[in-house]
């Protein structure tokens, strides 16, 4: 037989995590998304967010 094409998102080592935000929380990140260059969804940003804040304070590596 053949072999199938998988179909959706390619595996990668992650975890989903579900937050809730308050109204004023919410209202900062769209405020902050807006001033940035590119047209980022929610889960973006908050990504953004936090891989800058963990470098500038050394607990996520810097890319090469």
């Amino acid at each position: 037989f053949s072999a199938k094409k998988k179909v959706g998102r390619p595996r990668v080592d992650s975890k989903a995590v579900n937050v809730r935000m308050d109204r004023q929380l919410l209202d900062g990140l769209d405020s902050w998304s807006q001033t940035q260059d590119k047209t980022l969804s929610k889960p973006e940003a908050v990504r953004a967010i936090l891989v800058e804040y963990l470098r500038r304070r050394g607990f996520l590596e810097k890319p090469s």
